[in-house]
């Protein structure tokens, strides 16, 4: 059974509890229903931000709260006007990225201390304390020649690593991205 199989199979198993939590918070069975199933397919779709920190059951009802309220909110749409839409499509996109470059951010952060102390060390002078080749030169007591070789080196490699564990891809924004790739969720 792969990744997705088990992450499904656990999913189908949490859906008469999804189904019990929303009844509780709508009118009709049939809404409970369709928001169930749109719960599991959200997860679905979101898997790859589970952190896999807290409660995996506490993330899919987050997520169905969510839902819920989105609802709630939808039936209300009629008496919105269109610029107040626009300005909360707008937050609800620009929060979406947020999550996205944090995200990210984690997955970088993480994965650089993965790496050998030399290369994390020149590439943390390079891109997080932002310094000059020369710079890193003088930092690392060699030439300018080798602190570039050097960050060459660990780029290199760093790529390597983060290729193994992400995918990067653009946003309809043309915005750089990186998404982990599927992890095994088994008894988080």
């Amino acid at each position: 059974m792969n990744e997705i199989e088990k992450f499904t199979k656990r999913l189908n198993d949490l859906r008469p509890k999804i189904v019990r939590f929303i009844k509780k918070k709508v009118r009709s069975s049939t809404e409970a229903e369709d928001l169930a199933q749109e719960t599991i397919y959200k997860v679905l779709k979101y898997r790859y931000l589970y952190s896999g920190r807290g409660s995996f059951e506490g993330w899919v009802y987050r997520i169905a709260n969510n839902l819920i309220a989105d609802m709630y909110r939808l039936r209300n749409l009629e008496a919105t006007p269109i610029e107040d839409l626009a300005s909360e499509i707008r937050a609800d996109e620009s929060v979406y990225r947020e999550v996205e470059r944090h995200s990210m951010i984690q997955c970088l952060h993480k994965e650089i201390e993965n790496l050998s102390n030399n290369d994390r060390q020149v590439i943390s002078l390079k891109y997080l304390s932002g310094l000059s080749h020369k710079q890193i030169a003088l930092q690392l007591g060699c030439s300018i020649e080798a602190a570039k070789m050097a960050l060459s080196r660990a780029r290199k490699r760093f790529r390597g690593q983060l290729e193994q564990v992400c995918e990067f891809c653009h946003t309809d924004e043309n915005e750089f991205i990186c998404q982990p790739r599927s992890r095994d969720f088994n008894d988080n």
